[in-house]
């Protein structure tokens, strides 16, 4: 059988590759694991891995500067219909100056966090809508890929501490998620929460 939401996956990623150097396909995690988001997030920051180079340090030249390192995600369901196009981020579990922080450590961003099992979030319920007839008790089993695009947000270093609202790097991104929510729409990709990179 093939495997039509890694296709869909790829083929986006084949429309984003002329303007971002580094996009990951990703199968995604059936039960977010610690272990796996752990490992995921190792590799992600690994030298020469996606996200090597694109961090932001918040807190520059503070004894606690950490880096914060943004994607903009393209989740994909079982048959191949994208969910939403969305941005998120991340913190280097390493600050600057080389200690630990171990609460960063099972933390790569939205994508990475399961839906409640309420489905009171809109992507959740669009997931719902989308399957008509078919009882739906968990939506994030029907997530099976995502196309992770890493953000340059290098050149956005600041004094300000983590956990500081829209900063030039949040603004960026988002800017960044637009573009890429408009180029699908011009390709004619379905998208079921299909305003949510606008917002």
């Amino acid at each position: 059988m093939a495997l039509v939401d890694k296709d869909k996956a790829e083929t986006i990623k084949d429309l984003l590759k002329d303007k971002y150097e580094r996009i990951v396909v990703k199968k995604l995690p059936k039960g977010f694991k610690n272990d796996e988001i752990a490992e995921t997030k190792r590799s992600f920051l690994e030298t020469d891995g996606p996200f090597d180079g694109f961090g932001t340090i918040y807190g520059k030249g503070c004894q606690n500067a950490q880096r914060n390192y943004q994607y903009v995600f393209v989740s994909i369901i079982d048959d191949g219909t994208v969910a939403v196009v969305g941005k998120t981020s991340f913190w280097d579990t390493v600050r600057v100056n080389g200690s630990i922080d171990s609460s960063e450590k099972y933390n790569l961003g939205d994508l990475y966090r399961p839906y409640s099992t309420k489905n009171s979030n809109p992507t959740a319920k669009y997931i719902i809508a989308h399957y008509q007839d078919e009882l739906i008790s968990d939506v994030n089993k029907k997530i099976t890929y995502a196309v992770i695009i890493p953000i340059n947000n290098c050149k956005f270093d600041t004094e300000e501490y983590k956990g500081k609202a829209l900063t030039k790097a949040d603004k960026y991104t988002h800017g960044e998620e637009q573009n890429i929510g408009r180029i699908l729409i011009e390709h004619k990709v379905d998208i079921l929460n299909k305003n949510s990179h606008e917002k």
